[in-house]
């Protein structure tokens, strides 16, 4: 009887499957760059609003820090009557603890 060297099935399926298991590796490692690529630019955008939210913070503070000066400035008396009822009050709440 001759013998065939005849190739196994599961060589012909071994290597498709090693051969897709490195596709599907090479794919893992490029949806991991494209994913720190869109996360570093939400931060980079993130850190842009950011600022922008500041400043407009800061311009509103400083616009209200002027607003109240010149209402204090109105009526000074009235101004430091509201500053010692409410100094009363938390005083007193402060006391009870």
């Amino acid at each position: 009887m001759a013998q065939t060297t005849k190739e196994s099935p599961f060589t012909k399926h071994t290597s498709e499957f090693r051969e897709k298991a490195a596709n599907l590796g090479q794919d893992v490692q490029e949806l991991g760059k494209l994913s720190k690529e869109i996360a570093q630019d939400t931060v980079g955008m993130l850190r842009e609003n950011a600022g922008d939210y500041y400043e407009q913070g800061l311009k509103k503070a400083q616009k209200l820090e002027k607003s109240f000066e010149s209402k204090i400035r109105e009526n000074p008396l009235r101004s430091l009557m509201i500053a010692a009822g409410v100094g009363l009050v938390v005083g007193f709440l402060w006391s009870r603890r």
